[in-house]
């Protein structure tokens, strides 16, 4: 018995040193684990860190890369024109074919080329009709433009050829033009608005520029200068502009000016429609004939709701040249009557005829039309 009674507290020591082995073990392993769930939440975080500063960097790359990437756009024009005065020859042509690169170098100087290389489908050569930089000096007051742009006079000089509603240009554009095909030229630009809430109310452009347009040596010392100013004071709807043009014509530095004026309406009732109204007066390009010429177009939208015959719209045009004011047998009138049709954003058809009156000369009538896709 006494034996026995040794033994059990024999195995009872040994089964509490074996509970107190198990109990510290338990607590050790307890020990690590915390240990452990904290070391890994440390790892966690720090990857988490990482892994942000990664993005980060990775965004701010893209960033950097966006605003250095070049934006791409353009139009072609497919024309055919039927005109007893080509003598039979009608073929079709390629009236314009530009492609335009343009970017944003830094949050203050963007560029834009636009080379036409339609003169390549008749033998010719690439023109270059756009190619500046803008340095904006104030995103309101003053953004200056250096290198080959439209001069900053008249509306229809600086408005888009890919947005012209007929197919011919206005007299005043032409070679015996006040302007004599000096739509782009080579110069300094400065333009701008009123800030804030006062921008619509007064915009500015002024240019210094050679005077002999894009495609000419200038002829003399003396710079041209035009300036334009333009307000919405009457509504977003409306456009009221006026414009000053001061040349130095030709090598005898001959001193001419040219004054310019337009309205332009945009509205939405009771359809879509776009008005304009154009005047242009001044010294032909040898600064001796004082030549005038005024402009208005109207084109609408008036089948609106109406299916495909929504996107057509009819175009009427009436200008009155006169080439020569003091004669009184030198103006022309011309009457252009068609219709647009927009199938969508990046396609138009274009059909007109233009109805010449011209006292000097037998006068021929001339059916245009054109297909543009915009790229």
């Amino acid at each position: 018995m006494q034996e026995k009674s040794k033994k059990q507290k024999k195995d009872k020591k040994k089964k509490a040193g074996l509970a107190g082995a198990l109990m510290v073990s338990l607590i050790w392993l307890t020990g690590v684990n915390v240990w452990a769930d904290e070391g890994l939440d440390k790892v966690k975080d720090d990857m988490d860190a990482a892994l942000t500063n990664v993005n980060a960097r990775v965004d701010d790359v893209d960033t950097r890369f966006k605003a250095w990437l070049v934006k791409t756009s353009g139009y072609a024009q497919m024309a055919w024109v039927s005109d007893p005065a080509l003598a039979g020859k009608e073929p079709f042509h390629l009236k314009r074919f530009r492609v335009a690169f343009g970017g944003k170098l830094n949050d203050y100087t963007i560029f834009k080329i636009q080379p036409d290389f339609s003169g390549l489908a008749s033998a010719g050569n690439v023109a270059l009709r756009e190619a500046w930089i803008d340095f904006i000096a104030d995103k309101d007051l003053a953004t200056f433009r250096v290198g080959q742009y439209h001069q900053p006079f008249g509306f229809e000089n600086q408005y888009s050829s890919s947005r012209k509603k007929v197919f011919d240009t206005p007299f005043y554009m032409g070679a015996t033009g006040p302007l004599a095909a000096a739509e782009y030229d080579y110069g300094v630009f400065w333009w701008g608005n009123l800030p804030g809430s006062l921008k619509d109310y007064l915009r500015w452009r002024v240019g210094v520029f050679n005077g002999t347009g894009n495609t000419t040596v200038d002829t003399n010392r003396t710079k041209d200068v035009a300036g334009q100013v333009v307000t919405n004071a009457l509504g977003k709807e409306i456009e009221i502009g006026a414009s000053v043009y001061m040349r130095s014509a030709g090598t005898s530095e001959l001193s001419a000016m040219h004054v310019g004026a337009h309205v332009k309406a945009e509205m939405t009732a009771p359809f879509p429609w776009f008005f304009t109204s154009e005047y242009v007066g001044g010294r032909d390009s040898t600064g001796v004939t004082d030549q005038l010429d005024a402009i208005l177009t109207w084109e609408g939208k008036p089948f609106v709701g109406m299916g495909v015959l929504s996107e057509v719209a009819p175009v009427i045009r009436y200008e009155f040249w006169d080439a020569n004011v003091s004669l009184d047998s030198g103006n022309f009138t011309n009457w252009t009557v068609g219709f647009n049709f927009y199938p969508d954003k990046s396609v138009r058809f274009l059909v007109d005829y233009v109805i010449k009156n011209n006292p000097t000369n037998s006068a021929t009538n001339r059916l245009n039309t054109m297909i543009q896709v915009n790229y």
